[in-house]
């Protein structure tokens, strides 16, 4: 901290440097932050001075690549010290804000990104001294948010390897705002590249791609022995935050690498080595995807990994007592994230998943788990209609309870049996009678009549509209009611929400309102 305080000061005399001869130096030696405020976030420099600027700044900097890091002695001129470090992030920072402010406009520089390269490797050479390794850190954010521009305005022209080869973590990782800038844009440039969709093939990353599976390991090992340090206590947040977005980034990094994410699984034996560790149910899901089988020789390996995860699962689900609240909800919706990755390859375990949950859900008062049950389930059903009787009935008396009781998690469930486009309608249909849909009719008229709309019942009625559009264009001749509960009761009541939503200005209640009067 005293070298960072005595370079700030030194950075005031920065007049007397080599930089003295960059303009914006020039007349009084402002401090560092008055520049960064004058040529990098003003809007009156223009594109031609910025450009000039950055140049003027560029040239005396590169003039550091070739000198020697020697700890021993510092000098203002040297590269490595915190000046030339901050002198560093204020060119890069104005190179940024060139591409931002002009976009494809601007050309890409490529001594740029050779300079932040070579740069960081001079320093990084010498990254066991921790005066460097506050260098480096004053210049990593920048170097990141840099190549995160790049990426965007223009992302044929940067290679994904030389991106993940400059925010890879140091080699100690002795700082937590180090770690969480490293892993924070390592997942910023797997997101974009995942987002840019770019059709040639991955070989020429792929290398690079699995290098950072190891490394993420390495976070997380280095956050579970971190957090077992009781002095440091007061940073569990920031710990969780670091660990939440080492995960996001290990889920980009799997449908980054789809289908060839095999090759890390067979390598690093991922799912038991990774996935598990983590502790975090969602991820299966992903991993389910990712390795989704492209040919039948296939199916086989692919259904052994299902196999695997669905057992991890049941038993885990049956100590869910042993664990906190979050992570038994979690495991829950790590249930339905399942479904939605394997697909039909999860046919053969439907029964087993869906006889846990209802144990659960027994057992667990809470109305979280409750709902996160009736999610799980309808994901599971909506795949092939349950096998047994009791699981069915169980199931459906979870939803009509929820439903009668206008709770948004089992109107979610409803609506997405209802609008399935396979024969989960038909089998639903069954399992409701007719007494519920004639006491769901007449709750839904009360809630339609009533004056006015309150901005909380907006998602409810919206569920209500589409499941009543649903039920009567799903019905069989002999289900339907009395027409005289329809034209006398029902429709008027949808009529007045609908001039009520009219009046309010809500359109998406008036549209549904509309299609359904039409079908009515």
């Amino acid at each position: 901290m005293d070298t960072l305080t005595a370079g700030k000061h030194r950075g005031k005399n920065i007049a007397g440097s080599p930089l003295s001869r960059v303009n914006a130096f020039e007349s009084h030696g402002p401090i560092l932050v008055d520049v960064v405020k004058e040529q990098v976030h003003g809007t009156s420099v223009g594109k031609e001075g910025t450009i000039a600027w950055i140049e003027l700044l560029l040239r005396e900097l590169r003039h550091h690549v070739a000198v020697p890091v020697d700890s021993s002695e510092w000098s203002e001129d040297t590269l490595g010290t915190l000046l030339s470090a901050a002198g560093m992030m204020v060119a890069l920072r104005g190179c940024t804000r060139l591409l931002e402010s002009f976009g494809e406009v601007v050309q890409r520089d490529a001594d740029v990104l050779a300079w932040i390269s070579s740069s960081v490797d001079v320093m990084l050479s010498s990254s066991d001294d921790p005066t460097v390794a506050t260098c480096i850190q004053l210049l990593l954010r920048p170097t990141c948010e840099h190549l995160n521009v790049i990426v965007q305005v223009h992302p044929r022209s940067i290679p994904l390897s030389q991106a993940l080869a400059t925010t890879s973590p140091p080699r100690t990782m002795d700082s937590l705002e180090h770690v969480s800038v490293t892993v924070e844009s390592l997942r910023d440039l797997l997101l974009r590249r995942y987002q840019l969709h770019a059709p040639q093939p991955l070989a020429d990353a792929e290398l690079s791609l699995k290098a950072v599976v190891p490394v993420l390991q390495n976070v997380f090992t280095f956050l579970s022995e971190t957090a077992k340090d009781r002095s440091l206590r007061g940073i569990k947040a920031t710990l969780n935050d670091i660990r939440d977005t080492a995960i996001e980034c290990l889920v980009v990094l799997v449908h980054v690498l789809g289908h060839s994410f095999w090759d890390v699984e067979l390598e690093f034996d991922f799912l038991h080595a990774v996935v598990v560790k983590i502790a975090d149910p969602l991820v299966f899901g992903d991993f389910l995807f990712a390795l989704r089988p492209t040919d039948a020789n296939e199916t086989h390996r692919y259904a052994s990994k299902v196999t695997e995860v669905v057992a991890i699962f049941v038993k885990g689900l049956r100590q869910a007592h042993r664990y906190s609240k979050t992570l038994a909800l979690r495991m829950v919706d790590g249930v339905a994230h399942v479904a939605l990755g394997a697909g039909v390859y999860l046919h053969p375990h439907l029964a087993v998943l869906a006889d846990t949950l209802l144990d659960m859900q027994a057992m667990n008062s809470s109305s979280s788990v409750r709902n996160a049950s009736t999610r799980a389930l309808t994901r599971l059903y909506c795949l092939a209609p349950f096998a047994e009787e009791a699981a069915a009935a169980a199931y459906f008396n979870l939803v009509t309870e929820g439903v009668l009781a206008m709770r948004e998690p089992a109107l979610e469930s409803l609506s997405a049996l209802l609008h399935d486009k396979t024969a989960t309608v038909a089998a639903a249909m069954d399992w409701l009678p007719s007494a519920f849909w004639l006491e769901w009719l007449a709750l839904c008229s009360e809630m339609f009549a009533a004056i006015p709309i309150f901005e909380e019942d907006v998602p409810v009625l919206t569920y209500q509209l589409g499941i009543c559009h649903a039920w009567l264009t799903a019905l069989r001749p002999d289900d339907v009611p009395t027409q005289g509960m329809l034209n006398n009761t029902f429709r008027p009541a949808v009529q007045t929400l609908r001039d009520t939503a009219h009046a309010d200005g809500l359109v998406g209640i008036v549209d549904a309102a509309d299609s359904l009067l039409a079908l009515l």
